[in-house]
């Protein structure tokens, strides 16, 4: 028998933002299994095939926060991924508390569903989770990546509100 130690012996144990990039990688996952069963039953309430829906050119202010998200969780820091991807559940919980808290929503409420879902707390406890990563993760960061990172944020909150305002008013590309 060798007394050589394992490769993995006396390694630190996994760093916290590991841990923290595991584990949200969990909550991605299921939040896009809500997403997608949401997504489902609304398209099949208003005659929308998949097939078609993936076939759809991303409008102007959808490509631009696609792009954005995109460029921070994948070539980003978690502190960047984070501030980039934040102001979405941010917003999703804001709003299903705003039209949920005064009572039941009518069952012919168009996106009741929605409402609903983002309104339960397990919701913003995820969204509160997310800002103690992102506030974990940019401990001991100097000004100005803070800055930086405070500006993705920043962007983040536009793009949802272009996202918005882009749905709202049925925005799209018009070259054709």
């Amino acid at each position: 028998m060798s007394s050589t130690p394992a490769p993995w012996h006396g390694l630190p144990p996994l760093l916290p933002e590991v841990k923290n990039i595991l584990a949200m990688l969990d909550a991605v996952k299921e939040s896009f299994q809500i997403e997608a069963m949401l997504k489902e039953r609304y398209f099949q309430k208003f005659g929308i095939k998949m097939e078609d829906a993936l076939k759809t050119e991303l409008a102007p202010a959808c490509k631009a926060y696609v792009d954005h998200l995109f460029r921070f969780t994948h070539t980003g820091t978690l502190a960047e991924g984070m501030a980039a991807i934040l102001p979405c559940g941010w917003v999703y919980v804001e709003i299903g508390e705003k039209f949920t808290s005064s009572g039941e929503i009518s069952d012919n409420h168009p996106y009741k569903d929605w409402l609903t879902t983002y309104s339960v707390p397990e919701f913003r406890d995820m969204v509160n989770w997310w800002f103690d990563i992102l506030d974990d993760a940019v401990q001991g960061y100097p000004q100005k990546e803070l800055n930086h990172t405070q500006d993705i944020f920043i962007k983040s909150c536009m793009y949802e509100w272009m996202f918005w305002d882009m749905g709202w008013n049925k925005l799209t590309w018009n070259i054709h």
